[in-house]
């Protein structure tokens, strides 16, 4: 007993893990910047994701939690940063405001991210991403838009930072694809102002 005591003692400690969505948008500026302000909300996050931990299943009736592989920063804080950034870089808007900036936008995006979880199927590992991304005008909160994914991208190596690295890549794909639907929205709007 004593010995088991002695070996609990002089361990070493299990190592935390922290993780962040990330990707450094590489996008050409658009062809038009239109003369509107969107102010891009808070996006909302499922409550079952809503905890420090990575999430991760092996069937879709039970979600459990990684002990030491940890968010960094809550992921719907960092996709929303991502997303603002995207749009900055982009330039489609002439000004890309944040959800709590006193000015009145002409538009507003918001959205729900569903999951963002691995998924292992016994044989093979996922990155699941699954969100939705919504365009509204401000002035009478008519959603004139949106954008809906939900899909599994196959992960090959079992380190984490290759999970988060695949779920970062499929989200930078899928709010790229977001933008282009807003490009031709506006593009499609300007065209019948005319």
């Amino acid at each position: 007993m004593a010995a088991l005591l002695v070996g609990c003692l002089f361990s070493t400690p299990v190592q935390q893990h922290y993780y962040m969505i990330h990707y450094l948008p590489l996008v050409k500026p658009a062809k038009i910047t239109y003369p509107y302000t969107v102010r891009v909300q808070d996006l909302k996050l499922d409550e079952a994701y809503r905890r420090p931990q990575l999430a991760y299943r092996f069937n879709p009736y039970e979600i459990k939690y990684y002990g030491y592989q940890l968010w960094g920063v809550r992921p719907d804080k960092s996709i929303t940063d991502l997303l603002v950034n995207h749009l900055g870089q982009r330039s489609v808007f002439q000004e890309v405001l944040k959800e709590y900036a006193d000015k009145r936008p002409d538009f507003e995006i918001s959205g729900n991210l569903l999951s963002l979880e691995e998924f292992d199927n016994g044989q093979e590992r996922y990155a699941h991403l699954a969100l939705r991304f919504r365009l509204t005008r401000h002035q009478d909160r008519k959603v004139l838009l949106t954008h809906h994914f939900d899909g599994r991208q196959m992960v090959y190596q079992q380190e984490t930072t290759f999970l988060v690295k695949t779920l970062s890549e499929m989200l930078e794909k899928q709010i790229d694809e977001f933008i282009i639907k807003i490009e031709e929205f506006l593009a499609r709007e300007a065209g019948d102002a005319h």
